[in-house]
């Protein structure tokens, strides 16, 4: 621009006041909306970071076991019965590695037991006037179950526990073995990389 020319000089000076009033006008209608403006010292002003978007991954599966129980204390979907299907997937995370004698101290529920296995309990869905919920553990626990029952009594309790915490329901100990390896129709679950960053799955 012709910094000489006082025509477009005086033009410069009109759109800097207009854009000024504009923005002031903005920021008080944004104000009056229950809102703060974003304002920024920077002379070439910066843009806020925006949060990664969550990237889903489905989540595979394979049925092992299924139960069943009563809610003794509460209900989920309306009704008190209850199949839970343990299940295994190379998604979730493996148990830590532990010494034999630490795993049995978490099998007898000692208290100083420090081995915990993540596992992935599911939404609950109705069937057939049944809540049905999905617990999945890492597949390398699938054949220490099938060669030490004690293993399969742990990730029941575990499954009955994170459920009554979570939907916060008191579950009867009481269960028997569905004949179905999966009762129920397959659910199709989702996890991102962050699903297993905490305890509580």
């Amino acid at each position: 621009m012709d910094s000489s020319n006082p025509l477009l000089a005086v033009g410069d000076s009109l759109r800097k006041q207009d854009l000024h009033e504009l923005n002031e006008a903005l920021k008080k209608e944004i104000v009056s909306s229950g809102h703060t403006p974003y304002t920024s010292t920077n002379t070439h002003e910066e843009v806020p970071k925006q949060p990664k978007p969550v990237v889903q991954s489905k989540l595979e599966y394979s049925p092992f076991i299924s139960l069943k129980t009563l809610c003794l204390k509460g209900k989920i979907l309306e009704t008190s019965k209850m199949c839970i299907n343990l299940c295994f997937s190379q998604h979730i995370p493996k148990p830590p590695a532990a010494k034999e004698s630490e795993i049995q101290k978490a099998f007898n529920g000692d208290s100083d037991a420090t081995w915990q296995v993540p596992m992935y309990v599911g939404l609950p869905k109705s069937f057939n006037d049944v809540v049905v919920i999905d617990c999945i553990a890492n597949s390398s626990l699938s054949e220490r179950c099938l060669a030490d029952n004690d293993t399969l009594l742990y990730l029941f309790e575990l499954s009955l526990e994170l459920i009554e915490d979570k939907y916060s329901v008191s579950l009867d100990r009481k269960f028997s073995i569905n004949n179905e390896i999966y009762f129920g129709s397959l659910s199709t679950h989702y996890y991102s990389e962050t699903t297993f960053d905490d305890k509580d799955y």
